[in-house]
């Protein structure tokens, strides 16, 4: 998970150009990976959602590494998921929580975290990991939209026919 998408391609580079040669002259396999970006067509997310699920033990099409933004941290429920590496903290406490749950679904996940030493922020997180991590359930932010907003309907409705609308038609023009 990166803070941000502009990093992810110097980390795929990094994989393909130094990494995975290297991991090929010691005889392992490489690092077959894929982007979940908010770039990334829809296309292609569910090809690689797809790809996610289906587990290849042989590990030739096996997707095995995500370089991911917060994109991931909303729908995405692959039970092999086991392991996570932030690269920055998230926006918010609420998407940490649903990014960082991403893992450990069926077997036993791990969390790591690396900030960056020159963000304020990123500092905060660190000074106070172990309290930040024991209070972090009290610390989400309330919704914005809540039972008693008025005009809520009015103004989610409109946008929420609309992406039918326009799945509909992306739809259609696949077929």
């Amino acid at each position: 998970f990166s803070d941000n998408a502009k990093g992810l391609p110097f980390i795929g580079t990094n994989i393909k150009n130094a990494i995975n040669p290297d991991l090929l002259k010691r005889g392992i396999s490489p690092i077959n990976f894929a982007e979940l970006t908010g770039g990334i067509s829809s296309d292609d997310v569910a090809n690689t959602l797809e790809k996610l699920e289906t587990f290849d033990p042989h590990g030739v099409n096996t997707i095995n590494l995500i370089l991911a933004t917060s994109m991931v941290s909303h729908g995405i429920d692959i039970n092999r998921l086991n392991a996570m590496v932030f690269f920055g903290m998230t926006r918010s406490n609420a998407e940490y929580i649903q990014a960082s749950s991403r893992v450990g679904r069926a077997h036993t996940g791990l969390v790591f975290d690396f900030f960056k030493p020159i963000m304020e922020r990123d500092q905060s997180y660190y000074a106070y990991f172990y309290k930040y991590h024991e209070f972090l359930g009290q610390l989400v932010e309330p919704v914005a939209i809540n039972r008693w907003s008025k005009y809520s309907i009015e103004r989610t409705l409109p946008g929420l026919f609309m992406g039918i609308i326009l799945q509909i038609i992306a739809n259609k023009q696949k077929s």
